[in-house]
């Protein structure tokens, strides 16, 4: 996504599809970019969406998500922590679902990485998100992924062809080798002008003292 001005600030959002603070801090960052920019109207922003894997060993066809929380929270904080993510969630323009399946994100992320060729990466993360964290749909559904691609304005077509050939699976494992180079181990993970590095959904606040 990029704003035509004079000045740049280039964003990296290292973020998973299955991550929901991931999608609170899309929304906090376009909230701090959108205040920003009518502060200054000589500044754009570029925004990259690159790949992470909380859980890479999640299989294709998926599992129930209620069940994998359960697992890997316990029952009693998991009833704590989705009253608050609905909250949080909420205050973003988010109404976060729990039902459907969790399941593996490689090929959303190889997507997203042929989406940024096209100039619609931004577009195409917010219709994957809606669609995992709104209406319960898996993240590796085809089926889903094509109708995201459509909304975002993209071809499904040719997304259909990049989901079938294997293409942008060596992008995103590289990206994701990166990402275990510099240590990041969790998301979202904001790096700004390629060297200052932000960890969390930040607040938008935090995050237009950092464009400052």
């Amino acid at each position: 996504m990029v704003i035509a001005a004079a000045k740049k600030i280039a964003i990296d959002v290292i973020s998973d599809t299955i991550c929901p603070w991931c999608f609170i801090g899309k929304r906090r960052l376009e909230a701090a970019m959108r205040e920003f920019t009518a502060r200054h109207a000589d500044v754009a922003f570029e925004v990259k969406w690159l790949p992470f894997e909380l859980s890479p060993e999640l299989p294709q066809e998926g599992s129930d998500k209620m069940e994998r929380y359960r697992a890997k929270f316990g029952e009693q904080r998991m009833r704590q922590m989705i009253p608050y993510m609905k909250q949080v969630g909420e205050a973003c323009g988010i109404q976060f679902s729990y039902g459907g399946q969790i399941a593996n994100t490689l090929d959303s992320h190889r997507l997203v990485e042929w989406s940024g060729e096209q100039g619609r990466q931004n577009e195409l993360v917010e219709e994957i998100f809606k669609r995992y964290f709104e209406r319960e749909k898996s993240p590796a559904d085809r089926a889903m992924l094509l109708d995201a691609v459509a909304a975002a304005g993209l071809d499904a077509g040719e997304a259909a062809e990049v989901l079938d050939s294997g293409r942008y699976h060596a992008e995103v494992k590289t990206h994701l080798a990166a990402n275990h180079a510099r240590r990041i181990t969790g998301v979202p993970h904001f790096i700004f002008d390629g060297k200052y590095p932000l960890s969390g959904a930040q607040e938008s606040d935090t995050l237009l003292d950092y464009f400052e």
